[in-house]
């Protein structure tokens, strides 16, 4: 999928107003998990 341009623009806005609108949507342990696997694949 391409991040930038074309068809996928909306959805890449729609995305990020997911993550600043609905921050609070994501409980504490998907939270955790979600950071986790960040953690693991940037090697850290």
């Amino acid at each position: 999928m391409l991040l930038f341009g074309g068809d996928n623009t909306n959805v890449i806005r729609g995305r990020i107003y997911d993550v600043i609108v609905y921050p609070t949507a994501l409980t504490a342990a998907q939270r955790a998990l979600l950071a986790a696997h960040l953690r693991s694949e940037n090697g850290i």
